[in-house]
C-alpha cells in the first residue's frame, strides 16, 4: 500500500512541477496590435485592423461558433504566414492569457478613393 501511495505522490509532484515550469506567454512575441472592427458568433468570423496599417482590414474565421470578441477592443498578436493565420493573445483569468488561432480569409484595402 505504501508503494502505491508513494507512486501517486510522485506522479502528482511531476504534474505540479510541469505546471509551475510551463512556459508562460511572452507579450513581446506578439508585437502587432489588432483592433476588432466587427465580429460574429455564428459563423465565427471577425474583421481586424492592424493599428500600424489603418488602411487595411483583415477578415478572419474559425470553425464552428465562438464567443465574439468585443468590437473596438485591441488584442496583441502576430501573423503566421506558413499557416495563413493570425495568432491573438487573449487575456484570461488571474493575469494569464491564451492564444487563439484565426484563419485569414482575406485582406482588404479600406482607404477611400479620391475622385
Amino acid at each position: 500500500m505504501k508503494i502505491v501511495s508513494f507512486a501517486t505522490l510522485l506522479i502528482a509532484f511531476q504534474i505540479l512541477t510541469a505546471l509551475i515550469w510551463a512556459e508562460t506567454v511572452n507579450e513581446k512575441d506578439y508585437p502587432v496590435q489588432y483592433q476588432v472592427m466587427n465580429s460574429s458568433k455564428k459563423p465565427c468570423t471577425m474583421t481586424l485592423r492592424d493599428q500600424a496599417k489603418q488602411d487595411v482590414a483583415i477578415d478572419v474565421s474559425r470553425n464552428g461558433s465562438c464567443p465574439p470578441l468585443d468590437k473596438g477592443k485591441i488584442y496583441r498578436g502576430r501573423q503566421n504566414e506558413k499557416k495563413n493565420e493570425i495568432e491573438l493573445l487573449i487575456p484570461a483569468d488571474k493575469g494569464k492569457a491564451r492564444i487563439e488561432e484565426w484563419h485569414i480569409d482575406g485582406i482588404v484595402n479600406i482607404t477611400p478613393r479620391s475622385q
